[in-house]
């Protein structure tokens, strides 16, 4: 995925730039739209970037490490702390702000306890921190610094919080798949945004009112950005500690096996479903499940697969839910024909008193199975509400003439389910 968007147009540009120079300036969603079907827009963390149409960009583990300044002035190995030496300094300006003089506070404020660095590097870096606090308080004014300490304070204690609790994450207690999509991305954006902004403030402090105002708003939102993902890491956590995955096991499942919440999402769309379903189901019967959910009729071929460390395994059809060894995780991969790819994740565990299959929530409409992948149904759905006449009648045509992208009914799914258990449709 690059650093940045524009980092991947980039590398676009350097490899056909005979090609590019002769294409019209276009938007890029256009652009994308008119010459392929196989590369759309989509959400990276909080950011955007390039990626194949209805593919999910895989997440990461952990933050970037940087080298970690030293005494002596040189880089020592590189740590799991994403810091560089104006971070650094701004963390100490930070300090005299506070009028703090412990050492140690101060460190462990730039790498928090939970990251792993050796002792003797940990002794080193102090002296070092020391040796600039002392510098810096020859000629340190709090009088010059009453608009921007407190802002530099809020910037400070957010990065460390990032740098924490990607830390603690990173030890591996739980497998990254529990997590929320994108987690150590959305982390590592946070990390490197506020960085920039200590780096910044470090490099040339001098900000007008409406700087400092700005700085404050966008400092605002990645605050409300990090204790959403922080939410939605302890409901994850919460939830791996619920369930002692005994689904995730080898060996055959028997007829009194257990019961499993499970969500289906389609790739590249809103698409959801939410379904109770024994762990005896085999894949094969899944296949069929989801051709109900998604009003599809298997026109198209069809397999599942496991993704791990970016290798895909493909799985046998008379395997059943109760039997898959997903490696620690908690989903798996339906790819139908070459456009759609479906993410099966498996929630709660349960005994069901009603003993049968049943969707219980969902969203959205899902798109017929010939629109040509998520890019072109995206584009479909926005010219429903905003496209010219023109556009609006070729979406109909496609999409279907009653054809509603939020009309999900839960009801009419059952009824679809059954008729398909009952081998009716």
């Amino acid at each position: 995925p690059g650093e940045s968007t524009e980092e991947q147009i980039a590398h676009a540009y350097w490899y056909v730039e005979e090609r590019m120079r002769e294409m019209p300036a276009y938007a890029l969603e256009d652009f994308l739209y008119e010459q392929t079907d196989r590369i759309e827009t989509a959400s990276y963390g909080i950011e955007t970037r390039l990626v194949f149409a209805g593919k999910e960009i895989p997440d990461k583990k952990g933050l970037s490490a940087l080298p970690l300044i030293t005494s002596s002035g040189e880089p020592s190995n590189p740590v799991a702390a994403p810091i560089t030496k104006y971070v650094i300094q701004s963390y100490v300006y930070d300090a005299l702000f506070r009028r703090d003089k412990d050492m140690t506070a101060l460190v462990r404020r730039i790498i928090p306890p939970s990251v792993n660095v050796p002792e003797e590097q940990l002794r080193g870096f102090t002296k070092y921190v020391a040796d600039l606090y002392s510098e810096f308080s020859l000629f340190y004014s709090p009088f010059r610094d009453t608009s921007l300490g407190p802002v530099r304070q809020r910037i400070t204690e957010l990065h460390t919080a990032v740098i924490d609790l990607a830390a603690r994450l990173d030890r591996g207690d739980i497998h990254t798949a529990w997590l929320p999509k994108h987690t150590f991305i959305i982390l590592s954006q946070i990390q490197f945004m506020t960085a920039g902004a200590l780096e910044d403030l470090d490099i040339d402090p001098q900000r007008t009112a409406e700087e400092l105002e700005s700085l404050e708003n966008s400092l605002d939102s990645l605050i409300e950005t990090y204790e959403d993902i922080k939410d939605l890491i302890e409901d994850a956590l919460n939830g791996f500690r619920r369930s002692n995955l005994s689904v995730v096991r080898a060996g055959k499942a028997g007829e009194d096996a257990g019961w499993r919440t499970v969500q289906m999402s389609l790739g590249g769309a809103d698409v959801w479903r939410r379904v109770v379903l024994p762990e005896s189901c085999s894949l094969n019967e899944l296949h069929g499940i989801i051709q109900a959910l998604f009003c599809w009729k298997a026109g198209y071929s069809f397999l599942f697969a496991l993704e791990e460390q970016g290798q895909r395994e493909r799985l046998e059809l008379d395997l059943s839910l109760g039997e898959l060894d997903l490696r620690g995780g908690n989903f798996f991969l339906y790819e139908y024909g070459s456009k759609w790819t479906v993410k099966i994740l498996f929630l709660s565990r349960g005994n069901e008193s009603a003993r049968e299959v049943r969707c219980v929530a969902g969203s959205g409409s899902a798109p017929p199975e010939h629109i040509d992948g998520p890019m072109r149904f995206r584009r479909y759905v926005l010219a429903l509400e905003s496209g010219s006449d023109a556009e609006r009648k070729l979406a109909r045509r496609e999409l279907g003439a009653n054809f509603d992208p939020q009309g999900f009914d839960v009801e009419a799914c059952n009824r679809r389910l059954l008729s398909a258990l009952k081998g009716e449709g």
